[in-house]
């Protein structure tokens, strides 16, 4: 895979490579997409609320939040606060 594909959006969820596919991150995988359906929509209003941004550089600002948060996943202790910090 290219580098400029690594980072794709595929209806509501993101396709990135996993560097741990076949050893059992299918949980962690899980665990995200629960987060990331959770908090993105609040994530997106936040980002809009706090710096006034369109609605695209929100979602900019989620999508690189999120998107950050997979690469960190096994040391973020507080996912949703974590996304709010990094699209704040």
């Amino acid at each position: 895979m290219e580098d400029t594909e690594a980072l794709r959006i595929h209806g509501p969820l993101f396709v990135l490579p996993h560097p741990g596919d076949g050893d059992g991150s299918k949980a962690v995988d899980a665990s995200f997409d629960a987060v990331f359906a959770a908090e993105h929509p609040k994530v997106v209003r936040f980002g809009y609320a706090m710096t006034s941004r369109s609605d695209a550089q929100a979602q900019d600002a989620a999508q690189h939040a999120f998107a950050t948060l997979f690469e960190r996943w096994e040391t973020v202790d507080n996912p949703a606060g974590f996304v709010r910090t990094v699209a704040g």
